[in-house]
């Protein structure tokens, strides 16, 4: 009873990690860009970066892996508002607070954009998602050049 019983487990955790394609043809779901949130400032943004890098913005059949990435973005987002930045750790006490404010600020801001791409990708509203895209790599260089 008991080998039945793992064997069941093992085919239905098989089973949960596969999708049918377009043509009804068994695939394997990718896998995710993350495992556990990072213990880092520098590991989070990497983590973003690489989850950046994924999307497809001009091939709508990559919208749902699409979304999933831009939430992730979101997440990364919000996460990283527990590290200080190294330029901000390095100010002057007075300034310090000023500048932590502003870079969660920010950090607030490509949560909130990373979640209306995810939302236009699920839209299937690629024109969104490619404006919103870019914003999201103006906001990248804006933080960078701020606090990097």
């Amino acid at each position: 009873m008991f080998k039945f019983v793992l064997g069941l487990l093992v085919i239905a955790a098989s089973a949960s990690s596969l999708a049918q394609n377009a043509f009804g043809r068994i695939q394997v779901a990718p896998a995710p860009l993350v495992t556990a949130l990072p213990g880092s400032l520098h590991d989070t943004m990497k983590a973003m970066s690489k989850a950046m890098k994924s999307i497809e913005v001009g091939d709508a059949s990559k919208n749902p892996a699409n979304a999933q990435a831009a939430d992730l973005i979101s997440d990364l987002a919000l996460h990283s508002k527990s590290f200080v930045p190294d330029e901000v750790a390095k100010m002057p006490a007075g300034e310090r607070a000023g500048a932590l404010a502003g870079y969660k600020a920010m950090l607030d801001e490509t949560a909130a954009t990373a979640r209306q791409m995810a939302a236009a990708f699920r839209k299937n509203d690629n024109a969104a998602a490619a404006r919103l895209y870019d914003q999201l790599n103006a906001e990248k260089k804006r933080g960078h050049g701020e606090y990097k």
